[in-house]
């Protein structure tokens, strides 16, 4: 037998001396068939010489269940956050017996992963496009969400509540003058804009003018340039970053310019990574609990199996303000940058 080639089920048909029938009875256990013990337990020591494993795409063919949930992402950079909530989809869908694959859908020309692994739910974080679902019926898929008229997946992501908890922890503070900073990523463009927008939108709710927002790259020297102009120039008194790695960035560059964080200004985060409790001083920050969103999509995929549809599922309350060193009320005189 040629080294690295699969054991099938006639190698163990030809090693046990029967029929490759016989081997698909005894293998899948079928209760109509008349086997004989001696003939059943002969098969069974061939397979287990041979290091015989059943093919899983095979074996759903016949079932028609293949156990997979297909979780579709945009073309998005994974962080931290979304680590977490796909390590906590993938061990709750474990529990109920299933395997979460991720797929990463961005290129037109590749064959999609769903007419290859027979999925048994193709779950996305936004909607697809008409010709990907027909794709995916012509593939057997017979659970697509989001369904017509559902809610996004995508639109659980809590950033207008984490940015209203920011916006009103420096309004409660007694910060007037507000920036953002938002990331360069060319990926992250359009999510980019929504947090600009919803970031107009708190503000306005607290009586704020519209604050300053810019893309920078999460290095000292991008945000050192936009600190300098913020602060000297135009009264910024704080800074909220899109994420933890960009707050982080501009704590860096006001410390190496001579500010004090928080007395001549301060910085909140989003997403309460690591970085965030290491950072000296510690990052303010909007935590999201992406563990309980990841149960969450998961719930999701497991109700759709059931006939329920995702708008049933509760979404969690999974967002709060962490609030440590890097924030505070603003201080009159504060140092030249």
């Amino acid at each position: 037998m040629r080294a690295g080639r699969r054991i099938t089920a006639t190698d163990v048909a030809a090693e046990a001396g029967v029929s490759r029938a016989t081997v698909g009875f005894v293998l899948n256990r079928t209760s109509s068939q008349s086997i004989s013990s001696a003939t059943a337990q002969r098969v069974l020591a061939a397979a287990e010489r041979l290091g015989y494993q059943p093919h899983g795409g095979a074996r759903a063919l016949r079932s028609g269940h293949s156990r997979i949930v297909l979780l579709v992402l945009p073309d998005l950079p994974v962080g931290h956050a979304l680590r977490e909530l796909l390590e906590a989809a993938t061990v709750q869908l474990a529990e109920a017996g299933y395997q979460l694959v991720v797929h990463h859908h961005v290129v037109e020309t590749a064959v999609p992963l769903w007419s290859v692994l027979l999925p048994e739910v193709v779950l996305g974080f936004e909607p697809f496009s008409a010709a990907d679902v027909l794709s995916m019926r012509r593939a057997g898929v017979e659970h697509v969400l989001p369904a017509e008229g559902d809610r996004p997946v995508a639109a659980f992501w809590p950033a207008a509540q984490g940015v209203a908890l920011q916006i009103g922890h420096l309004a409660e503070s007694g910060h007037r003058r507000i920036g953002c900073v938002l990331p360069a990523e060319p990926r992250l463009a359009a999510r980019a804009a929504l947090r600009a927008e919803v970031l107009r939108q708190a503000c306005a709710a607290h009586g704020l003018g519209a604050p300053r927002t810019a893309l920078i790259a999460p290095d000292v020297a991008g945000a050192a340039a936009i600190v300098r102009d913020w602060v000297d120039g135009e009264g910024v008194t704080a800074i909220c970053g899109y994420d933890d790695e960009l707050a982080a960035a501009v704590v860096s560059a006001a410390l190496r310019g001579g500010l004090r964080v928080p007395a001549d200004l301060s910085v909140l985060g989003f997403d309460d990574t690591p970085v965030a409790r290491l950072l000296v001083p510690s990052l303010s920050t909007v935590a999201i609990d992406n563990r309980a969103l990841g149960r969450y999509v998961a719930e999701i995929a497991l109700g759709a199996l059931r006939g329920r549809r995702a708008d049933s599922v509760p979404l969690p309350d999974a967002v709060r303000l962490t609030v440590r060193e890097s924030s505070g009320p603003p201080v009159p005189g504060r140092r030249i940058f």
